[in-house]
């Protein structure tokens, strides 16, 4: 399975956002990295648990910079997280596999950033601006 990787595309401009991003590709790398059931569902928890603190910090930006779409994130953020659940809860030896699990989440991952991360990246105030 080719890996999920990081490029300059994905900056938002924020370091803090940025970097969580790049955790997130890596756990979700991690779900690629096995194909043990127990370790699939292993690796879906810890990339659960951080892309929560990753969308409470995410939110808290948006709202210190008083963003308009905010609720559209929030929104999306929630669809994630519910999706993330009911992987976790499927049978990973009935048929489920860590290669549809990976993919859901690359493209998600992808699409969120790319185009309503984005979208926020132009009202974040730049150091030294005034």
């Amino acid at each position: 399975m080719e890996k999920f990787v990081w490029t300059e595309d994905f900056s938002v401009g924020v370091p803090l956002m940025d970097e969580q991003h790049k955790k997130l590709i890596d756990l979700i790398n991690a779900v690629a990295d096995t194909n043990v059931p127990g370790r699939v569902f292993d690796s879906i928890m810890r990339m659960y648990s951080y892309a929560d603190e990753h969308f409470r910090n995410e939110e808290a930006l948006m709202r210190r910079i008083g963003y308009a779409g905010i609720d559209e994130q929030i929104r999306m953020h929630k669809s994630f997280s519910a999706k993330a659940v009911e992987f976790a809860g499927r049978d990973f030896t009935k048929g489920v596999t860590q290669q549809e699990v990976f993919t859901f989440l690359r493209n998600w991952l992808t699409e969120h950033i790319l185009k309503l991360d984005m979208a926020y990246k132009a009202h974040v105030p730049r150091e030294g601006s005034a």
